[in-house]
Parts: C-alpha cells; sequence; structure tokens
C-alpha cells in the first residue's frame, strides 16, 4: 500500500481537475438529447396549439389518470 497526497487521490477519483469543456460538452450533448423529443411533439406534431390555449393544464383537473399519476410520484 502506497502513500498518496490528497491531490493524487483526487485525480484517481476524477475531481481533479476539473474538466470544464468536457462538463460543457456533456450538457450539450444531454440538452440536445433532451431538446429532440420535445421538438418533435411539439413542432412536428403540432401540440404547441394546444399549449397555447393551456389545454393540457385544463385536462389537469378533470381527468383522474392525471391525478392518479400525481399521487403515485409524490
Amino acid at each position: 500500500m502506497t502513500d498518496s497526497s490528497l491531490p493524487e487521490a483526487l485525480h484517481a477519483l476524477g475531481y481533479w481537475p476539473v474538466g470544464i469543456p468536457e462538463t460543457g460538452k456533456a450538457l450539450l450533448l444531454t440538452a440536445a438529447l433532451f431538446v429532440g423529443p420535445l421538438y418533435e411533439v411539439l413542432i412536428v406534431e403540432g401540440v404547441w396549439r394546444d399549449w397555447i390555449r393551456l389545454a393540457p393544464l385544463s385536462t389537469l383537473w378533470y381527468d383522474w389518470r392525471h391525478w392518479r399519476n400525481i399521487v403515485a410520484v409524490s
């Protein structure tokens, strides 16, 4: 067993040095993968028209399935 310093241990764990460019690339990839399906549903399928009228929010108050899902998640 060898003695190692704190910086060496943090480097071995991947905490140091902080990779700002790598972190930014990972966040951009995550954002792109998240925005893709939203673009498809909202723009391509035209669901944005329902959201302008806030129709999905109004169905929340009248549909029991939505309430069940909210309670199940809570």
